[in-house]
């Protein structure tokens, strides 16, 4: 009875321990290469080798641990390859538009400071277009006539049966032409006030909308500097202030769940949030022109639905609130 509990503690060992043996045994020396995928029956399985038939259809190749080395994608059908032209045909056309509208709007903020000054502008550009249609209707008012004038001559000559110089029908000539394209140039100042018409609607459409979001912006960060400065701690004094940078780092290592992974003269940065539990601080030191210094505190959490809730808490309320009434206390 003893002799068969050995033997199976023997046998147990050597299972545990067969898997990584066997490939030890395989590879001396390599690195172990297996492949993960999923069978005919979609059942995710490990191998040593890879069949022919699973390639098209994507699979994984992960070391002896199961870790991922390289993750291989299915083969793309002609349709697939052809849609996905398509998407990134599309998101490139998508970013130039949205790189030429940052552009644009970057031009009307820094062209423009009001809503007026568009329609100032607007006007400007439609008189100037007005000016050139009243010249150019103007030469060729002059024109008309003097074409009417050469008709006359011409009709003259025709009546007395005489045939019509060859200089006077060039003229009629010319002046048909001239006229013609003057025509033409006075249609296309007239596209062209439609066009500087419907650009500065959009413009000023678009000024209006970016300014009312800078007003929010505005508003916005005017908030957040009145709820800033309940997390701040300022200091005019420079052996003060020292201590006070003291006092940061140890708040930070009382409050923060990971380590001070850097300190400086103007920040103090502790692990980022692993655990959705985990609190990350950061302290900056910022200083004025009149040697004043203010000591803010900022808290983080995982970027997930328990770490939101987590800074949301009075836990870190509490923790942020404390940090000024701590130093004070302490100096």
């Amino acid at each position: 009875m003893k002799k068969n509990l050995i033997l199976c503690c023997l046998l147990t060992g050597l299972a545990t321990t067969s898997y990584h043996d066997a490939f030890a045994a395989k590879s001396p020396g390599k690195k172990i290469r297996m492949y993960k995928y999923k069978n005919a029956e979609g059942v995710t399985v490990v191998k040593d080798y890879l069949p022919a038939e699973v390639v098209p259809k994507g699979y994984t190749i992960v070391d002896k641990y199961g870790n991922s080395i390289e993750v291989v994608a299915p083969v793309q059908t002609k349709e697939e390859k052809a849609a996905e032209q398509k998407r990134l045909k599309l998101a490139k056309q998508e970013e130039l538009k949205i790189h030429a509208q940052l552009k644009r709007d970057n031009e009307l903020l820094r062209q423009f400071t009001t809503t007026e000054d568009l329609i100032r502008a607007r006007e400007n550009q439609l008189n100037s277009i007005r000016v050139e249609i009243g010249i150019r209707a103007s030469n060729t008012n002059r024109i008309k006539r003097q074409l009417k004038t050469y008709q006359e001559k011409a009709a003259g000559f025709e009546r007395r049966g005489q045939p019509v110089p060859k200089a006077l029908l060039d003229n009629i000539e010319i002046s048909l032409k001239q006229i013609a394209d003057s025509d033409q140039f006075i249609t296309n100042k007239n596209d062209e006030q439609d066009k500087v018409t419907a650009r500065f609607d959009i413009d000023i459409k678009r000024f209006d909308e970016l300014n009312a979001q800078r007003k929010r912006r505005m508003a916005a960060n005017a908030a957040q500097r009145k709820l800033n400065s309940r997390y701040s701690f300022r200091c005019d004094d420079l052996s003060k202030c020292a201590k006070a940078w003291q006092l940061a780092q140890l708040y930070a290592k009382d409050h923060a769940t990971g380590r001070i992974e850097l300190i400086t003269d103007t920040l103090i940065i502790t692990e980022k949030p692993r655990k959705d539990m985990d609190l990350s601080l950061s302290f900056t030191r910022i200083p004025d022109r009149e040697n004043n210094v203010e000591i803010r505190l900022d808290v983080y959490c995982r970027d997930n639905a328990a770490g939101k809730s987590l800074c949301a808490s009075g836990k870190v309320a509490a923790i942020k609130e404390g940090m000024a009434a701590y130093i004070k206390s302490h100096l």
